[in-house]
């Protein structure tokens, strides 16, 4: 009896660790294709910015990004597991955050206002250090 109480013990870390493994590899994940989308927002704007690219072309540009932040996001808070853990959470509330900044750069490029889209740029999450 107690070699089987071992036994399932032994098998309920090892299928803790594996989840575990599994949460931080999504959670990962999440961050990279979000910093990504981020990087990817930020180089379209700054193009614009410099005149090297339309407003049509980054308005469609940036419904493009923001539609594909609002499906990782999506899937992000559709784990109650991933939301659990404060790693996830947080990650959920930057990813709004991104959602919101792309969608007041998309208004800031359709009225031409280069101010606006520098302040929102600025303040764009998942920004890597340079």
């Amino acid at each position: 009896m107690d070699r089987l109480r071992t036994i399932a013990v032994v098998s309920l870390a090892v299928m803790a660790v594996t989840g575990c493994g599994r949460q931080d590899s999504q959670l990962q994940q999440h961050e990279e294709t979000m910093e990504s989308l981020s990087s990817s927002t930020s180089a379209i704007v700054d193009a614009w910015l410099h005149g090297s690219v339309s407003g049509t072309y980054t308005a469609t540009a940036l419904e493009q990004m923001l539609m594909l932040v609002e499906q990782d996001r999506s899937s992000l808070t559709a784990s109650s597991k991933l939301l659990i853990d404060r790693r996830g959470a947080v990650l959920a509330d930057s990813a709004a955050e991104l959602s919101q900044r792309i969608a007041n750069l998309l208004s800031a490029v359709q009225r031409a206002d280069s101010v606006e889209a520098r302040a929102q740029l600025a303040a764009i999450p998942f920004r890597r250090a340079s």
